[in-house]
């Protein structure tokens, strides 16, 4: 009878470990999803950005696609901002197998826009960090000669 009880225990703490872990993972997602929709938005600003520089250099085509993409990178990040994992992984499998042309280069795009993205947010950091160091000119109190 103790073991059985033991048994029921045991498994009722697996049961509320296994409902922690999936909380927590949940909470780490929903980061994740905050984060990636706010470096969507930063993507969108900065091809209507290029729009507007194209629009400026007359070429409106161009700007007009520029535009197009901002507007579409715009409204997946406030999707992925308000939609759960599950409906998001079905909604990017139906595309693929509808358009798969337009997925691959869709997914090629994003990534070099990612890449971009994170290489001038490295690059700035590391400028930031050398303009802090004590070594440098900026970050020197030492006394002038």
């Amino acid at each position: 009878m103790a073991d059985r009880d033991r048994d029921i225990a045991s498994e009722s703490e697996k049961t509320s470990l296994m409902g922690d872990m999936g909380r927590l993972a949940e909470a780490l997602l929903d980061e994740q999803k905050s984060r990636i929709s706010g470096t969507g938005h930063g993507i969108a600003t900065a091809f209507r950005q290029a729009a507007d520089t194209l629009e400026e250099g007359y070429l409106s085509t161009a700007a007009g696609y520029a535009d197009r993409a901002a507007g579409q990178i715009d409204g997946w990040a406030s999707k992925l901002r308000h939609q759960n994992l599950s409906d998001m992984v079905e909604e990017v499998e139906g595309f693929a197998k509808r358009e798969p042309a337009i997925f691959v280069v869709g997914a090629l795009a994003a990534g070099f826009l990612l890449g971009r993205f994170l290489f001038a947010s490295a690059e700035h950091k590391r400028q930031a960090d050398k303009a802090v160091s004590p070594g440098s000119a900026a970050g020197s109190s030492g006394p002038a000669a």
